[in-house]
Protein backbone atom coordinates (compact mmCIF):
# COMPACT_ATOMS: atom_id res chain seq x y z
CA UNK A 1 0.00 0.00 0.00
CA UNK A 2 3.06 2.62 1.10
CA UNK A 3 4.62 1.93 -2.28
CA UNK A 4 1.19 2.43 -4.12
CA UNK A 5 0.24 5.88 -2.48
CA UNK A 6 3.82 6.60 -3.28
CA UNK A 7 3.60 6.18 -6.51
CA UNK A 8 0.32 8.22 -6.59
CA UNK A 9 1.76 10.52 -5.09
CA UNK A 10 5.00 10.73 -7.47
CA UNK A 11 2.21 10.91 -10.05
CA UNK A 12 0.32 13.96 -9.00
CA UNK A 13 3.49 16.08 -8.40
CA UNK A 14 4.44 15.29 -11.97
CA UNK A 15 1.37 16.04 -13.42
CA UNK A 16 0.70 19.71 -11.04
CA UNK A 17 2.14 21.87 -13.52
CA UNK A 18 -0.27 20.41 -16.30
CA UNK A 19 -3.38 20.52 -14.04
CA UNK A 20 -2.69 24.41 -13.48
CA UNK A 21 -2.77 24.82 -17.10
CA UNK A 22 -5.77 22.71 -17.92
CA UNK A 23 -7.90 23.43 -15.06
CA UNK A 24 -8.31 27.03 -15.52
CA UNK A 25 -9.16 25.90 -19.55
CA UNK A 26 -11.90 24.05 -17.76
CA UNK A 27 -13.24 25.68 -14.89
CA UNK A 28 -13.54 29.34 -16.92
CA UNK A 29 -13.89 28.32 -20.51
CA UNK A 30 -14.98 25.07 -20.08
CA UNK A 31 -13.11 23.56 -23.47
CA UNK A 32 -13.75 19.64 -21.84
CA UNK A 33 -16.96 20.36 -21.32
CA UNK A 34 -17.69 21.06 -25.52
CA UNK A 35 -15.12 18.78 -26.85
CA UNK A 36 -17.73 15.85 -25.15
CA UNK A 37 -20.54 17.71 -25.94
CA UNK A 38 -19.83 17.94 -29.60
CA UNK A 39 -18.09 14.28 -29.74
CA UNK A 40 -21.75 13.13 -28.54
CA UNK A 41 -23.13 15.32 -31.34
CA UNK A 42 -21.42 13.69 -33.68
CA UNK A 43 -22.98 10.32 -33.32
CA UNK A 44 -26.67 11.03 -31.91
CA UNK A 45 -28.47 10.37 -34.97
CA UNK A 46 -29.24 6.99 -36.60
CA UNK A 47 -31.92 4.33 -36.67
CA UNK A 48 -32.62 0.95 -35.27
CA UNK A 49 -29.98 -1.05 -36.80
CA UNK A 50 -27.26 1.41 -35.51
CA UNK A 51 -26.24 5.32 -35.33
CA UNK A 52 -24.29 6.67 -38.12
CA UNK A 53 -21.38 9.49 -37.96
CA UNK A 54 -22.16 13.16 -38.98
CA UNK A 55 -19.27 14.38 -41.03
CA UNK A 56 -18.86 17.39 -43.47
CA UNK A 57 -16.31 17.91 -46.33
CA UNK A 58 -14.65 21.13 -45.93
CA UNK A 59 -13.35 22.55 -48.79
CA UNK A 60 -10.61 25.21 -48.50
CA UNK A 61 -11.28 28.77 -50.71
CA UNK A 62 -8.75 29.20 -53.86
CA UNK A 63 -6.92 31.92 -54.96
CA UNK A 64 -3.85 33.50 -54.53
CA UNK A 65 -2.03 32.10 -51.42
CA UNK A 66 -4.89 30.10 -50.39
CA UNK A 67 -4.72 27.46 -47.91
CA UNK A 68 -5.85 25.01 -50.82
CA UNK A 69 -1.97 24.95 -51.86
CA UNK A 70 1.43 25.96 -51.16
CA UNK A 71 1.70 30.00 -50.73
CA UNK A 72 4.32 32.82 -50.02
CA UNK A 73 2.68 34.61 -47.91
CA UNK A 74 -0.77 34.73 -45.93
CA UNK A 75 -3.81 34.75 -47.77
CA UNK A 76 -5.13 38.24 -48.35
CA UNK A 77 -8.15 38.06 -50.77
CA UNK A 78 -8.92 39.32 -53.34
CA UNK A 79 -12.07 36.66 -52.46
CA UNK A 80 -14.25 37.48 -49.73
CA UNK A 81 -13.54 34.16 -48.20
CA UNK A 82 -9.89 33.99 -49.01
CA UNK A 83 -8.30 35.79 -45.88
CA UNK A 84 -6.13 34.09 -43.67
CA UNK A 85 -7.14 33.98 -39.50
CA UNK A 86 -4.63 32.77 -37.27
CA UNK A 87 -4.37 33.19 -33.23
CA UNK A 88 -1.02 31.43 -32.75
CA UNK A 89 -1.14 31.87 -28.86
CA UNK A 90 -5.02 31.80 -28.18
CA UNK A 91 -5.66 32.67 -24.41
CA UNK A 92 -7.18 29.76 -22.64
CA UNK A 93 -7.54 31.07 -19.30
CA UNK A 94 -4.47 29.95 -18.08
CA UNK A 95 -1.95 32.19 -15.21
CA UNK A 96 -1.54 35.27 -16.48
CA UNK A 97 -4.58 35.31 -18.74
CA UNK A 98 -8.01 36.75 -18.02
CA UNK A 99 -10.09 35.57 -20.90
CA UNK A 100 -10.79 32.36 -23.60
CA UNK A 101 -10.05 33.42 -26.67
CA UNK A 102 -10.01 29.93 -28.30
CA UNK A 103 -13.10 29.37 -30.19
CA UNK A 104 -14.55 32.66 -29.04
CA UNK A 105 -13.05 34.84 -31.34
CA UNK A 106 -15.68 36.04 -34.36
CA UNK A 107 -14.50 35.70 -37.92
CA UNK A 108 -13.82 38.76 -39.51
CA UNK A 109 -14.94 38.30 -43.02
CA UNK A 110 -12.97 39.73 -45.59
CA UNK A 111 -10.18 40.88 -43.74
CA UNK A 112 -6.99 39.11 -42.71
CA UNK A 113 -6.91 38.10 -38.92
CA UNK A 114 -3.37 36.92 -37.49
CA UNK A 115 -3.29 37.36 -33.94
CA UNK A 116 -4.78 39.47 -31.40
CA UNK A 117 -7.92 38.34 -31.79
CA UNK A 118 -10.75 39.63 -29.74
CA UNK A 119 -10.81 37.88 -26.42
CA UNK A 120 -14.36 37.12 -24.33
CA UNK A 121 -13.77 38.29 -21.02
CA UNK A 122 -15.89 36.12 -18.70
CA UNK A 123 -17.01 36.34 -15.04
CA UNK A 124 -15.82 33.95 -13.01
CA UNK A 125 -19.06 31.68 -13.17
CA UNK A 126 -17.59 30.60 -16.80
CA UNK A 127 -17.86 30.75 -20.16
CA UNK A 128 -21.58 32.07 -21.39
Amino acid sequence: VTSGLSAVQGTLKTLTPTLKLLSPAQTVCKYASKLFANAQEMSSEGHSTGRWLRAITVMPPTGPNAESGPSSAPANGPARDNFLHYIPYPETAGPGQSGCSAGYGSYAKGQQVIGGAPVKRLASGGAG
